[in-house]
């Protein structure tokens, strides 16, 4: 009877230490991806709805702001890097863009793409299982 109890409390435990590591993943936890060669950044807001005054342009080698530089003649909208990268896009008002780039978050929601790419997001930025760094910290 004991070493049931005692098998039991031992999965429980591995359930509890599985579920405590790695919550489920949530569409609000999407809240970075790759479009158009560019590194693009947004925020929720608490209702679940994407904010798009958030949504920021990164470099994607060096994860720097890039700023927006729409040609009079209207032929790109660049985005330049300090690190010396110029990224380029189609002629179109800042209004489209965003909507350009909502459609395909939505895209990435609704077919659960987004999971995959926050899975591979967490795996980049966890420390190694056994890191000594990492269980110092938690201290």
């Amino acid at each position: 009877m004991l070493i049931v109890v005692g098998v039991g409390f031992y999965v429980l435990m591995v359930i509890w230490e599985t579920m405590r590591r790695s919550p489920a993943i949530t569409f609000r936890d999407y809240v970075e991806d790759d479009f158009y060669g560019i590194h693009w950044g947004w925020q929720w807001d608490y209702d679940g709805t994407l904010i798009r005054r958030s949504l920021r342009p990164y470099c994607p080698a060096c994860k720097r702001d890039l700023s927006f530089t729409i040609f009079i003649d209207g032929s790109s909208i660049d985005m330049p890097c300090i690190c010396g990268k110029v990224f380029s896009l189609p002629a179109v008002s800042l209004d489209r863009l965003n909507d350009w780039l909502t459609r395909e978050i939505d895209v990435n929601i609704r077919t659960r793409k987004f999971v995959s790419i926050v899975e591979k997001q967490r795996a980049q930025i966890s420390p190694p299982t056994g890191d000594k760094r990492a269980s110092d910290m938690s201290m």
